[in-house]
């Protein structure tokens, strides 16, 4: 079985989320944000990943009893349920202003992870050409998808799936490259240096940019790439 390092969320158990997850990580904002709680009705714990501007949220949730994880999408307090047929585990990530939810789901085979796109109504599955484990992160406006797959050598390496079909994206020098989240043919991600520090990137026109880490943080890392141009993600230090 093929696993990726952990993420190291910020979450507890229930699904917090801040409305105003668009603003750019470093803005400071005189007004509050207004807070909302997500808690999947009957849940162990509910974990929110992404919102578009319609205010539509994707994440996922665990039961109190089995080991399985399942999708969800929630607008205005109502929920609907995300689970790809046949899936021993089912994550939504990312979701565009169309309603176009991509994420990935595992198999009950080897425990592999596959990417999926979930428009209207259908599935669409997802496996980067020679991979091990695919996961799909985001989809901006215009259908472009990013994500992060493992090679057979169980090196991770992040990817672009447009209309042409798949593109390898990797930091030049890192040792581990993930893409999270695309916005106007922008990319957000996170990469590991040689001495196994995270940090976050933006890829335009072929031009890779170190961005400046949360102040204090131990780690920083783009979970999140708005549409409005926001970035982040942090690890604080204890």
């Amino acid at each position: 079985m093929n696993q990726f390092p952990p993420t190291h969320f910020l979450h507890k158990a229930l699904g917090l989320l801040v409305v105003a997850v668009a603003w750019p990580l470093a803005v400071a904002r005189a007004d509050s944000p207004n807070w909302t709680t997500i808690d999947v009705p009957g849940a162990g714990r509910t974990a929110a990943f992404a919102l578009n501007d319609t205010r539509t949220v994707v994440g996922d949730y665990a039961a109190l009893s089995g080991p399985q994880i399942h999708g969800y999408a929630w607008t205005a307090g109502v929920f609907t349920l995300i689970d790809v047929p046949g899936a021993k585990s089912t994550r939504p990530l990312g979701i565009n202003n169309a309603g176009d939810i991509v994420g990935y789901w595992q198999d009950n085979k080897g425990g592999n992870t596959h990417g999926f796109l979930l428009r209207g109504g259908a599935y669409t599955l997802f496996d980067f050409p020679g991979a091990a484990s695919t996961r799909l992160g985001g989809i901006d406006n215009e259908g472009n998808i990013v994500g992060t797959y493992s090679d057979k050598d169980n090196a991770t390496h992040g990817f672009l799936l447009e209309t042409g079909g798949f593109t390898t994206i990797d930091v030049p020098g890192a040792v581990y490259t993930e893409a999270w989240r695309s916005n106007r043919r922008q990319i957000a991600g996170r990469y590991a240096d040689p001495a196994g520090v995270f940090h976050v990137f933006l890829l335009e026109n072929g031009v890779y940019t170190t961005l400046p880490g949360f102040p204090g943080a131990l780690e920083t890392a783009s979970q999140w790439y708005s549409f409005a141009g926001g970035a982040g993600r942090f690890r604080r230090r204890l």
